[in-house]
């Protein structure tokens, strides 16, 4: 069933969700129930039926002992398709109730990126006048119901109790660390010698550098056998170069770029560096990506595993290109007399 009041459906600048959850998978798809308990029509999952390709989902993580936070944000990649999910409904009594399984909606993500801040719950309380005022603002334009991601109880802010729900792209004004452009999807076409099974992401913030540093160094460790395998001898020159990985094999040189993800990669991020060696090498490119990569957390570190591995020869990311887009622009300020 249809939302009753989907009034964003006209403008192109509404394109924003937000997924509004403790699962740990952030990014790899939304799913939910058709319906709510009793067969109920619910505002939260009727929302899977209206975002449309190329949309931006907010990822609204709720973690045990961890202030909630938008931590990151995916692409929608494909229309809501029927599917099934074993769930327990929330609520004070729900720990009573056994997993049912039923019918379901799944949109594929891609291309999950963690904000460089979180923005909390403290955060988003700060700004709770500003955000009443919002609500206020769209509830008397566009009447009820506004399908508003924020709730007030007792006056206090809060997310609303639904799984996903409409993200009004004036809020997103309101949160720079929230106003983001999203890289075009990385060619599906590569070479793919390995794969593995997709894996769900780690819970904890991307953001940690310890997680961040076990990714990379698995990915660098993968890349290396796969060049190796390739032919190629290697030298990691991370530390002092632009690039990741010299390979050599007879005449043939090339400049390795290495990225790594725990989720399925169809983005990656690169520096102005990064895309300029490419661009101006004066030997062969090559990108190399593993995304997939599982993670553990243990007492002694973070353990990761096997990740699926994928490459591309001759790669140059071109400016005129539309696959290359900037996420984060520099602006040098003109002098001002004090």
């Amino acid at each position: 069933m249809p939302l009753s009041n989907p009034w964003w459906e006209s403008s192109a600048s509404e394109r924003y969700w937000i997924e509004i959850t403790s699962r740990e998978n952030l990014g790899e798809d939304l799913l939910s129930p058709k319906t709510g308990v009793g067969g109920r029509p619910t505002p939260g999952y009727e929302s899977m039926t209206h975002v449309k390709v190329g949309d931006i989902v907010f990822h609204y993580w709720q973690q045990q002992g961890q202030e909630p936070a938008i931590v990151s944000f995916s692409q929608v990649i494909g229309a809501a398709f029927d599917s099934t999910i074993t769930w327990r409904p929330h609520g004070k009594n729900a720990s009573r109730l056994q997993p049912r399984k039923s019918v379901a909606w799944q949109v594929p993500l891609g291309g999950m990126t963690d904000l460089a801040r979180p923005v909390s719950l403290s955060d988003l309380r700060a700004k709770s006048d500003r955000l009443k005022s919002l609500f206020d603002s769209l509830r008397q334009t566009h009447g009820d119901p506004v399908y508003f991601p924020f709730a007030w109880y007792q006056d206090k802010l809060r997310a609303q109790q639904l799984y996903l729900t409409k993200f009004p792209a004036d809020l997103v004004e309101i949160f720079p660390d929230l106003q983001v452009l999203v890289t075009s999807a990385v060619n599906d076409g590569a070479h793919r010698p390995k794969t593995t099974e997709p894996r769900s992401r780690t819970s904890g913030y991307i953001s940690d550098p310890q997680l961040r540093r076990a990714i990379e160094l698995q990915a660098m460790k993968q890349a290396d056998t796969l060049l190796k395998e390739l032919g190629y001898s290697t030298v990691d020159v991370s530390a002092n170069s632009p690039y990741d990985i010299h390979a050599i094999r007879g005449d043939e040189e090339l400049t390795v770029e290495v990225k790594g993800s725990t989720g399925t990669a169809t983005t990656v991020e690169l520096t102005i560096g990064e895309v300029k060696k490419a661009q101006d090498s004066g030997s062969g490119s090559m990108l190399v990506v593993i995304d997939q990569i599982p993670t553990i957390k243990t007492d002694s570190g973070i353990q990761t595993g096997v990740g699926r591995v994928r490459y591309w020869l001759d790669w140059s990311p071109d400016q005129q290109s539309d696959r290359l887009m900037p996420i984060r622009f520099r602006y040098l300020l003109e002098p001002q007399d004090e």
